[in-house]
């Protein structure tokens, strides 16, 4: 039994063939040998004794044995399974990562996203931040600007349709941030809006004024306004071509 190859299904039934060859072979044939008590070899009576105490031991080895053998399948069998539960959570890690990447990538900035879903196109208060204010002013501005150069690089001569009404388009972006930064500033007026309002307002105040001053924007709107009444305008057209005008002045 000390091969170091024995597993515990051989080492078991050893002992249990050492016990069955006690009690079938040695104990009967001390019995027939007339052995007493007197004996000064090995008395009978004592003999079931010593094979007791021999099985109690085996039984005890056999014990210490398979414990120590389970202990490490056991250990081994936990090691795999914590193995592939922590492989298991770093991939699931992993996907909500992306998922929440992909996610905040989409919708990063809800004063940059469509409000088409939202019913009336109502501004998505329950997810705008104010960190989330300075990046959409910036865009809308550099949109804004592209706006005008447009016009003012348009070749065909000054219209309503090509100056005024693409003028009043203009910054759409930039109006839908401003008006939902007013009314937050306004109802919540928080330290965090008021940083940001501190931040922005002169940076929007020098944006207003190189609108005004861009090159060969008044130009284009002033020759509209000089002609309101020749371009068949109703009432309304007229009105506002007169404000941007007013605007400028």
């Amino acid at each position: 039994f000390s091969s170091p190859r024995c597993s515990g299904k051989t080492f078991v039934h050893g002992v249990l063939s050492m016990g069955r060859l006690c009690h079938r072979c040695i104990l009967p044939h001390y019995a027939s040998s007339g052995l007493t008590r007197h004996s000064h070899t090995l008395q009978a009576s004592s003999l079931p004794h010593l094979v007791g105490s021999n099985m109690k031991i085996a039984l005890a080895t056999t014990s210490v044995f398979l414990g120590s053998r389970l202990n490490r399948i056991v250990t081994r069998r936990a090691s795999s399974l914590c193995f592939a539960a922590r492989r298991a959570t770093t991939r699931a890690h992993s996907s909500i990562s992306a998922c929440s990447a992909a996610e905040e990538s989409s919708a990063a900035n809800p004063l940059l996203a469509s409000w088409s879903h939202v019913p009336f196109n109502l501004p998505p208060f329950h997810m705008i931040r104010p960190t989330h204010f300075r990046p959409a002013f910036e865009e809308g501005m550099e949109k804004h600007l592209e706006d005008l150069r447009r016009i003012v690089d348009e070749t065909e001569n000054p219209s309503f349709e090509n100056v005024i009404a693409a003028y009043d388009r203009a910054g759409d972006l930039l109006g839908k941030v401003d008006a939902v930064f007013g009314n937050m500033c306004s109802s919540l007026n928080t330290p965090e809006l008021q940083v940001v309002e501190t931040e922005m307002s002169p940076v929007l105040s020098r944006h207003r004024s190189a609108t005004y001053m861009m090159s060969g924007l008044f130009s284009k709107a002033d020759q509209v306004y000089e002609q309101r009444h020749d371009f068949a305008l109703t009432p309304a057209q007229i009105r506002l071509t007169e404000r941007i005008n007013m605007d400028f002045n």
